[in-house]
């Protein structure tokens, strides 16, 4: 009925609100980064312009950022196999913004990531790995319609398909993990989003997610070093699509030598694990209020 339609249309644009919020926070960061990289600056408001354009920015700088930690990768940019990204600051006032990721040693199914080292706002850190699920394909999950069931290493995008890191994890990082703060190697360092923990308060997170189409004019040369797969190749008759969906990780300050944390913003409905405490309980309810 009537009511029905004036209720979806109040969910909807409730979530909009929220998904435009949320980019605005992501729009200041990397503005600060195209402007400064490597000075160290406090982050200043960029200028006001639509939401498309903030987008556009936002995409073409993690474009420019993964093309440049890519090439860096197939160029043996690393030590020993201690995978690193490096960018030089050579001017007074700047710092030399080089990391790698450490897995904090436990046997906790989301240990906690390290970044050892200093990176400015607005870089690019690291990726939810894993294989992607769209809207129709969710189906095909283990243990649907309970498909939290026994795996912690899910990421909703903003276009509601799911990430599931959990076949990645059992495959490269299950093993690494020791009783000692273990350096993540070859053949990804950067793919540990899943293994970021939920910040316990809103003054500790210091990463945003960013749901990143991959362009499809991505040099096709680098497209391997993306650790996500469909399970599906994504299909598009009307227009173009993108050649590959994921989620990367962006620094929301200055962060040095400390822990990643992240606001996972669960489904405020469901029933939370017990790690979990709602941060905003409003932007939580804003970010899923069209859920059904």
């Amino acid at each position: 009925g009537l009511l029905k339609k004036l209720m979806n249309l109040y969910f909807s644009r409730s979530r909009r609100f929220q998904e435009e919020l949320d980019i605005w926070r992501l729009y200041n960061v990397i503005h600060h980064y195209v402007l400064h990289k490597t000075e160290i600056v406090p982050v200043s408001d960029p200028p006001n312009v639509s939401v498309r354009k903030q987008r556009m920015l936002i995409r073409k700088s993690i474009t420019e950022q993964l093309t440049q930690m890519f090439s860096n990768m197939l160029e043996g940019n690393c030590h020993g196999n201690r995978l690193s990204m490096e960018l030089e600051g050579e001017k007074k006032g700047e710092i030399k913004s080089q990391f790698h990721l450490e897995l904090y040693p436990s046997k906790e199914d989301i240990p906690g990531v390290i970044l050892a080292g200093s990176v400015v706002p607005g870089a690019v850190i690291c990726f939810f790995p894993g294989t992607i699920y769209e809207r129709k394909d969710i189906h095909q999950m283990a243990n649907y319609p309970n498909i939290s069931e026994n795996n912690p290493y899910l990421m909703q995008r903003l276009d509601r398909a799911i990430v599931d890191g959990k076949s990645y994890h059992h495959l490269y990082i299950a093993n690494s993990l020791s009783e000692e703060r273990k350096v993540l190697e070859y053949p990804h360092g950067h793919a540990v989003g899943h293994l970021i923990r939920h910040s316990p308060e809103a003054m500790m997170t210091n990463v945003i997610p960013y749901s990143y189409n991959v362009p499809e004019d991505f040099p096709s040369y680098l497209m391997h070093l993306f650790p996500n797969r469909h399970i599906r190749e994504p299909k598009n008759w009307f227009k173009k699509s993108p050649a590959l969906k994921t989620i990367v990780f962006v620094a929301a300050r200055h962060i040095r030598n400390e822990e990643l944390f992240l606001n996972y913003r669960l489904y405020p409905g469901s029933n939370q694990p017990t790690w979990y405490t709602h941060i905003d309980k409003l932007e939580d309810s804003r970010r899923w209020s069209d859920t059904k």
